[in-house]
């Protein structure tokens, strides 16, 4: 099989201390303060379809 496969890991975020916490703000903030400034994304999503898997299924 001559295919590329991603592999996709979650991960989970919490704040020591916090009583609430809303896990995509804060989630936006560690990439944010993890990426050198001026930064740009370079992945091209014009290729990809989310109806239709690795296999070509829809």
């Amino acid at each position: 099989m001559r295919r590329v496969f991603g592999l996709e890991t979650e991960y989970g975020i919490t704040i020591d201390g916090a009583e609430s916490v809303d896990v995509v703000a804060e989630s936006i903030e560690l990439v944010r303060g993890y990426t050198e400034h001026g930064a740009h994304m370079k992945w091209d999503y014009d290729l990809e379809d989310p109806h239709c898997d690795a296999r070509g299924f829809r």
